[in-house]
């Protein structure tokens, strides 16, 4: 009988050698210092391609953001979240794109939401080129952003 020598730490385990071992090692040691918080998920950070305002709809082009015009054929579709913050062009500014977006000078009724003229929101999506819903009004104040495929519309 051949055996066949493992050793874990301090602990040695001696199996024979085609013998079909099944096993469970639970290790522990000490718990470390936590690290930083890791981002949510739902936000990103990019680069403004120019001064932007918060709580507006906007789209990536070329890796910078700008806002998304539903008054705009060319921006149908491009809508990938709202940004969270004011920015200069150049500056870094955070876009949510996904979950809960609080924002106490909201007022919205339950329902739907839409990219607007120049990256506005709006709950009236008639006179746009295009509707894209961004999200679901919860409440007068949150959001749930999710954006959605844009819709063409005839004019």
């Amino acid at each position: 009988m051949s055996l066949v020598s493992v050793t874990l730490l301090i602990n040695t385990l001696q199996i024979e050698v085609g013998t079909p071992v099944s096993a469970q090692i639970e290790v522990s040691g000490a718990v470390g210092i936590r690290g930083p918080q890791g981002e949510s998920g739902q936000e990103f950070t990019v680069q403004a391609g120019a001064t932007l305002s918060g709580h507006r709809a906007v789209k990536i082009l070329n890796g910078l953001a700008y806002y998304c015009d539903a008054t705009d054929p060319l921006d149908i579709g491009k809508a990938i979240g709202i940004t969270t913050g004011a920015s200069v062009m150049g500056d870094d500014i955070n876009v949510h794109f996904h979950g809960l977006l609080a924002e106490s000078s909201w007022n919205w009724i339950a329902g739907p939401v839409y990219v607007g003229s120049n990256g506005l929101l709006t709950q009236d999506p008639n006179g746009l080129a295009f509707a894209q819903q961004i999200g679901v009004a919860v409440s007068e104040k949150s959001l749930n952003v999710n954006c959605q495929l844009a819709i063409l519309q005839l004019i």
